[in-house]
C-alpha cells in the first residue's frame, strides 16, 4: 500500500456500521457506496456502541473509548 493512501476503518456490528478515517472525503465515498447498495441512513454523532462510550476530542482529533457505566464509585 502506498504511503499517501488514506486508511479507512469500518466496524460492523449487527445492523450498524461505524466508519473511521482521518479524511472526511474518504468517509463520504464509503457512505455513498453503501447508500447505493443498501437501504441505510447516516445517524451521525455516535455516543455509545455496544455499551462502549465514545467521546470525541475535536481539537486533538482523537476519540476516547470508555465503559463508565461499569465503574462504581
Amino acid at each position: 500500500m502506498e504511503q499517501d493512501q488514506p486508511i479507512v476503518y469500518s466496524m460492523p456490528y449487527v445492523n450498524d456500521l461505524l466508519i473511521f478515517c482521518k479524511n472526511v472525503d474518504e468517509i463520504k465515498e464509503v457512505e455513498t457506496t453503501f447508500f447505493k447498495e443498501f437501504d441505510t441512513k447516516d445517524l451521525r454523532k455516535l455516543d455509545f456502541c455496544s455499551d462502549i462510550q465514545m467521546i470525541r476530542h475535536q481539537t486533538k482529533r482523537m476519540i476516547s473509548l470508555g465503559q463508565v457505566k461499569y465503574i462504581s464509585f
